[in-house]
Order: structure tokens, then C-alpha cells, then sequence
């Protein structure tokens, strides 16, 4: 039988975890494959630190004579290391471990509240970490890129004016996928 494979998109709020109760009520652990995906905001691109810049008092060339010391103290003192510079090989491992870190904090806000129970309850589930400055983009990439088969979660279920000011992850999600999606729509007065 094949597993099918289920998106949970959350971010960090308690509200977007209010779907993984009803998927573990309609799909028994053995017929699914669980991906939780968190979408966080692109980090900052490191900006390179300026050296550290000493100020000396120079001695010019006439105010000091003989014993060739004129030359010695008119130079300016050299840094000892480099700056790493944007664009140079050392700037991309940089910005690849600083991203690296980052995606294991925001996979640590989930792990203890959300992909440990899941486990424990049987499901084989894993925490995935994208940047983006839009969420819906980054799930319908991750969706068509992992082979999804269906994306679960939760909407705050506004209309009206309320959707036009606030836009709707959930409905740019559902108008941009060719499969299919559980939306749980949580009112605010249910507790969300």
C-alpha cells in the first residue's frame, strides 16, 4: 500500500497547529508521511565587519631624522587579517552556516511540542525549514518539489474586509496547488 505523503505547513504560532489533530484523526499512522514545514523570514545577509581601525599619530617624513627611522614610522600599520568580502568563497560558508543555524533553531521551536508527540503516536514525521518572504510561495514550491499529496492546515477563517486587509496564506496556497488541500478554518473566538 502506498503512504501517501502529507504537508503541515506552521509557523510560530500555537493557532497553526490546531490541524495536526484532525490529521491524526482521519490517517492512521501507517498510511502517511508526515512533513512538517516551517517557512521563516530570509535572514539577513551578514554585512561584512569594517576592520578595526586604530588611529596612531604617523611621524612624516622631516620630523624624523637619521637612523633610517623616518621610514619605519611613516608607514601605516597593516591589518593582520583580512575582511571577508562579500561574494568571496568565505562570505558564502559563512552565510551557509549562519542559514544552517538558523533553520535548526526554527526546527527546534517544533520539536518538542509537535514532532516528538507525532512520533511517539507513530507517525513517521519530519521538520522541514524554508526561507521566504512569502509563506504561500515557499509551500507550493516544497509541495510540487517533495511529491506531496495533500496539505493540511489551519486558516483563521476571516471574510470580507478582514481577508482583503489581512490576505490569506490558505486561499494563495489553495489557488496555486493541483492537489488536494484540508483547510481547518479557526474562528478567533474558538480559542485561536
Amino acid at each position: 500500500m502506498k503512504r501517501n505523503k502529507v504537508l503541515i505547513p506552521l509557523d510560530s504560532t500555537a493557532f497553526s497547529q490546531h490541524i495536526i489533530p484532525y490529521v491524526m484523526q482521519f490517517w492512521p499512522a501507517q498510511e502517511i508521511d508526515l512533513v512538517i514545514l516551517r517557512v521563516g523570514s530570509p535572514p539577513e545577509s551578514l554585512v561584512p565587519v569594517p576592520p578595526q581601525v586604530t588611529t596612531y599619530n604617523h611621524v612624516t617624513a622631516g620630523s624624523v631624522t637619521g637612523f633610517g627611522l623616518n621610514m619605519l614610522l611613516t608607514q601605516p600599520p597593516q591589518p593582520t587579517e583580512p575582511a571577508i568580502e562579500a561574494g568571496s568563497p568565505e562570505h558564502h560558508v559563512t552565510e551557509n552556516q549562519r542559514e544552517d543555524g538558523l533553520k535548526d533553531a526554527l526546527a527546534d521551536e517544533l520539536h518538542d511540542h509537535v514532532l516528538w508527540p507525532l512520533r511517539h503516536a507513530g507517525y513517521d514525521a519530519l521538520i522541514e525549514v524554508r526561507f521566504g518572504d512569502n509563506p504561500a510561495d515557499e509551500i507550493v514550491a516544497y509541495a510540487a518539489e517533495a511529491g506531496v499529496d495533500l496539505i493540511a492546515m489551519a486558516t483563521h477563517g476571516r471574510s470580507g474586509l478582514s481577508k482583503i486587509l489581512h490576505g490569506s496564506v490558505a486561499q494563495s496556497v489553495l489557488q496555486n496547488v493541483a492537489i488536494p488541500v484540508l483547510l481547518l478554518p479557526v474562528r478567533e473566538e474558538n480559542g485561536a
